[in-house]
Parts: C-alpha cells; sequence; structure tokens
C-alpha cells in the first residue's frame, strides 16, 4: 500500500474527529448547552455516517472506483466541514429562533439532522471507498475493512489529542476547520495527480479552492466575529471565547452587558436588583455571617454585594471557568470587579460541587448564584444530595 493512500485514510478518521468535536461544541452552543443534543447530534452522524457507508459501497460496486474520485470527496469533505461551522451560526435565523431563547427538541432534532447531512455522508462514503481501493491496490488481502478501520481509528486517536491539548487552546474554530481543509485538499490533490494523466484541470481545480481556504484563513477572526454576530441578532457582539469548557460570549444591549456559556445566559451587568436579591435574602437569615462559599457569578455584581455585610470575613469564590473571570476583568466596569481582589476573597477555579464535597472548611453561608438548570451540568446544584452536601459543610446556625 502506497504512503500517500495510508496518509489519506488516517486522515479520514483524523477528519471525524476533529469534525464532530467541532460540530458537537458549535451545535451545543445553539441548543444553550443541553445534553440532550449531544445525545441527537450523535444519533444524526451515525444516521448519515451509516448511510454514507451504504452509498459509498453502492458507488463502488456500480460505477466503478477511482483513486481521484476518493481524492476530490476528501478534498470536499473539509470544504463542506468549514460550511457547516457557518451554517450552524445563521441555523437560529433560519428557524427563527430569538437570541437567548431555548430550542425545543423537535428543533434540535431538525436542526442536528439538517447540518450533519452533507459532512457525514461524504464520511461514510470515503470510509467504504477506502476499504474498495486498498482491495484494490492489494488484491489478495481479504481483511481491507480492518485495516481501513484501524488507520481511521489511528487518525481519530490523533486528532482528538491534537484538538484536545494543542488546537482548542490556540485557535477558533473557522481556523481550525479551515486548515483542516487545507491539509485535505493536499492530500486529496496528490492522490489525484498520482492516478491521472491530464493534471491541469485538477490543478485549476484545487488552485480555486486553494485561494477560498487562504482567503478564509487570513480572515478567520473578522470571520469568525460576524458569523457569531449572526447568532445574536438585536445585541452587540463585545467579544467571543472558546475554551475547554465551552464558548463564553459577552454582548451589549441598551448598555447592559450579558455574559452567555454555551449560550445560555449567565448573568448581566449593570442588574443590581438581581445581584441584591441573589446575595441578601441568603446572608441575613445569618444573625453574623463570617465564612461564606459562594458557587458561580462572582464576576457579576453578587460578589461587591457580599462584601457590603460587615461581619463578612472570608470569602471562598468557586467559578469553573477562569477564562470567564478574565473577560470579566476586560470588559465589566471596575467598581463591579474590584471586589475579586478584596483580601477577603479567594477565588478557587473548580467545579463546584467537587469544591464543597473536597473542602474541610464549614461556612455560614453558602450561595448557589448559578443559571436556572436547563442543563444536567446546573442541575448537579438543585438535587436533594447537594443540599445534604451543603447542610453537611454549614456551621451552627448556617
Amino acid at each position: 500500500m502506497k504512503v500517500t493512500t495510508t496518509l489519506a485514510f488516517i486522515l479520514v478518521g483524523f477528519t471525524a474527529t476533529i469534525g464532530q468535536i467541532l460540530v458537537l461544541r458549535e451545535l451545543l452552543t445553539v441548543f444553550s448547552g443541553s445534553e440532550l443534543a449531544v445525545a441527537m447530534v450523535l444519533a444524526a452522524w451515525l444516521f448519515w455516517t451509516a448511510l454514507g457507508g451504504l452509498l459509498g459501497g453502492t458507488i463502488s460496486r456500480s460505477y466503478g472506483l477511482s483513486q481521484p474520485l476518493f481524492g476530490y470527496l476528501q478534498s470536499f469533505s473539509g470544504v463542506i466541514l468549514t460550511v457547516t461551522i457557518f451554517f450552524i451560526r445563521v441555523a437560529r435565523s433560519l428557524f427563527q429562533i430569538g437570541a437567548g431563547e431555548l430550542v425545543t427538541l423537535g428543533q434540535m432534532l431538525a436542526i442536528s439532522f439538517l447540518t450533519l447531512a452533507p459532512f457525514c455522508l461524504i464520511s461514510g462514503v470515503l470510509f467504504s471507498l477506502a476499504c474498495s481501493l486498498l482491495a484494490a491496490q492489494i488484491p489478495a488481502w481479504t481483511r481491507s475493512p480492518g485495516l481501513v478501520y484501524f488507520l481511521e481509528g489511528l487518525g481519530a486517536g490523533i486528532g482528538g489529542l491534537l484538538f484536545t491539548l494543542l488546537l482548542i487552546h490556540y485557535f477558533n474554530a473557522i481556523q481550525i476547520a479551515s486548515g483542516i481543509a487545507l491539509l485535505l485538499c493536499g492530500s486529496g490533490l496528490i492522490l489525484i495527480l498520482q492516478a491521472s494523466r491530464g493534471r491541469w484541470p485538477h490543478l485549476a481545480t484545487f488552485g480555486v479552492i486553494f485561494l477560498c481556504l487562504f482567503f478564509v484563513q487570513h480572515q478567520s477572526t473578522n470571520l469568525d466575529k460576524i458569523s457569531r454576530e449572526w447568532q445574536w441578532p438585536g445585541f452587540h457582539l463585545i467579544d467571543s471565547e472558546e475554551t475547554i469548557f465551552g464558548h463564553i460570549i459577552v454582548v451589549a444591549k441598551e448598555n447592559q452587558l450579558s455574559f452567555f456559556e454555551s449560550g445560555l445566559w449567565n448573568f448581566a451587568v449593570p442588574d443590581q436588583l438581581s445581584a441584591e436579591g441573589a446575595v441578601h435574602y441568603a446572608l441575613l437569615q445569618h444573625p453574623e455571617p463570617k465564612s461564606v462559599l459562594l458557587i458561580g457569578g462572582g464576576v457579576s455584581e453578587s460578589l461587591s454585594q457580599l462584601l457590603q455585610h460587615p461581619s463578612v470575613r472570608n470569602v471562598e469564590y468557586v467559578e469553573l471557568d477562569p477564562r470567564l473571570i478574565q473577560l470579566g476583568k476586560i470588559h465589566l466596569p471596575v467598581q463591579v470587579t474590584a471586589a475579586l481582589k478584596d483580601p477577603r476573597v479567594m477565588v478557587h477555579h473548580e467545579d463546584g460541587r467537587h469544591y464543597l464535597a473536597h473542602s474541610s472548611n464549614l461556612y455560614d453561608v453558602i450561595l448557589v448564584n448559578l443559571p436556572e438548570p436547563y442543563t444536567a451540568q446546573i442541575n448537579r446544584f438543585y438535587t436533594q444530595e447537594f443540599f445534604r452536601l451543603a447542610a453537611s459543610k454549614m456551621r451552627e446556625g448556617g
């Protein structure tokens, strides 16, 4: 088997894994972080990929197999992945879902199946064609599907590691998708030129594709901002940040900044009424609160409201995503974020429930300042088990 063919098969799994992660993260933002979306996305992914595999087998049996066909399809899969990212970001507008509005189960299912169809169909076709291509290159080899599956799995493992350790920390989704598209076009062009006599038509076609992809790469920051604005009609986009925990976006409307995490509203500033309600009702239940645990929401005005109580001596503020605090310091007024520098405040970047379970401290007041329990991750803070845990960490009278 040729080295170029081997690398092309590895790239099939490499692209599928990174593409799946990118699409899943983008759709979770559209679906406000709901874990139900994961099941629907994976169901759509498996359905279209299986259908693509069936289609690929039909193509190889009915029309024969050519290495250039595989090369073109592999190249187009990268281009389609890039287009899919843009399509996902206009999905809310196409389905007339307002910014911040929760998506219904039917809308989740429709968006998932519609969005994933092109990319997953080609991914399935590529696997079947890869098996046929390997069988044609090594006629005596009877286990070509197993070898292709191994190479695809190897590529998937490499893609997962590369995304987790490098890509998510330094590049946005459009940069990653268009970069993969360039890589796949390079691989596809090599496969085509190896098996074709007339090279100039192929070179001209790929020349245009490369120019378009290089333009997308060069303008990726601007394109990312523009496409994010499509997701938030009626708002002014202030900042957008990909983190290992999800996607944080800061938007403005009528002199108020709103922070969203994976599409779910977190808090807004100024919103003194909400901040006061989140803090004072609880603290006024204690005659002299000294030690307070605050889980989430400290970047908003809640922390400054909490520190207005003269008896408070120690505040442990737990926030899962450190980037949320950093963005708050960048965009919020100094008088709001000044509370983070107060010597009584200790900030911990950890899951709030995990932190409480492993903390040896006892508290007079425990405040859970998180969004409504729309997702399973947030719902963990609204269960009987959590309240029992919180009660076990209270001082007498807490």
